[in-house]
């Protein structure tokens, strides 16, 4: 949440005030920090990115929730897809009011670590890698070529499939 926080409220300037909007929106809904109101609380943030980038004008409310009923099935079909990897890194019990466990999975923190790092290539390599069952396709072999090197695009992937399935990052054990 501290990070989220610290990216809701700086001007991100190469992603601009609408995808800034959406992915801190996003991202609210992905950590679901309360059993109830995340969802308003999301479509205040991005009323809140919109304003402070003077992109909205004060006292303006778009009709969010219209357009994301609209177009409900690809908003959890989309949210859905970046989260199902991550929630299967730990199962939650639930003991009623404030009363939480949390069991992880091996390497969990991989997944997790990476989150900081959303704006970067390697991390946008490794969700990638995740999210396609632990193998970068040609097709982003090809568009990360000129910044990234074959052998280091090789040992992202193997760090991320070995990840994936529960063994140490590296072949000697040493992460």
């Amino acid at each position: 949440m501290n990070g989220l926080m610290r990216l809701t409220n700086q001007r991100v300037a190469e992603l601009g005030p609408l995808v800034h909007a959406a992915v801190v929106s996003f991202a609210f809904v992905f950590i679901h920090p309360f059993m109830d109101g995340n969802g308003r609380l999301s479509r205040y943030l991005i009323h809140h990115c919109l304003g402070q980038s003077g992109r909205l004008p004060p006292q303006f409310l778009l009709p969010i929730s219209v357009a994301m009923k609209k177009h409900e099935a690809d908003y959890l079909r989309a949210l859905t897809t970046f989260s199902k990897p991550a929630r299967q890194l730990c199962q939650v019990t639930w003991g009623g009011d404030e009363h939480y466990t949390y069991e992880w999975a091996p390497e969990a923190d991989t997944w997790f670590r990476c989150m900081d790092l959303r704006g970067s290539d390697l991390a946008n390599l490794i969700v990638t890698i995740f999210q396609n069952g632990g193998t970068l396709s040609n097709n982003r072999r090809k568009r990360y070529a000129e910044r990234v090197q074959d052998h280091v695009l090789d040992a992202i992937e193997e760090a991320v499939s070995r990840a994936m399935q529960g063994q140490p990052l590296s072949e000697d054990g040493e992460d």
